[in-house]
């Protein structure tokens, strides 16, 4: 079946905006599985037949840091949150700050999720994470 591409032209759609048939070359699987991904949860749309590059992206980092097994039933968003605190490991300097966190909840705001949404799915994502988690700033510099 062809793709049914948004109503947006490609040339003037958001570069996160993908269609399945883009992700699908990107990450290796068919199309039926980039929609698949997005019925379970796993992958965020973003209009008609576009799907967010961004959120499958950190979805398939959160999986792999936790393991196939430990990231079976958890949510996308959640595993979004722990592939975005993995890009922070290790880092220096090493506090995650408050301007860093904003852009987090614009990405959540993108995906219809309010900024105490984006605020409980880092804390959940930080728990997981343990001791790989990275630190926070406590106070603007």
């Amino acid at each position: 079946m062809a793709e049914r591409s948004a109503d947006i032209p490609a040339e003037t759609r958001p570069v996160w905006a993908c269609e399945a048939s883009f992700l699908a070359e990107e990450w290796g699987v068919t199309i039926r599985r980039v929609r698949q991904m997005a019925e379970e949860g796993r992958l965020r749309r973003c209009g008609r037949g576009l799907f967010d590059w961004t959120h499958g992206e950190l979805v398939k980092f959160g999986a792999s840091f936790l393991g196939q097994d430990r990231a079976r039933g958890i949510d996308g968003d959640t595993l979004a949150a722990v592939g975005w605190l993995g890009h922070f490991w290790g880092r220096k300097p090493a506090p995650v700050t408050a301007e860093e966190l904003a852009v987090w909840c614009g990405l959540c705001a993108r995906w219809g999720l309010s900024e105490h949404d984006a605020s409980a799915l880092i804390a959940r994502a930080a728990a997981m994470r343990g001791e790989h988690c990275p630190p926070f700033a406590t106070s603007a510099h």
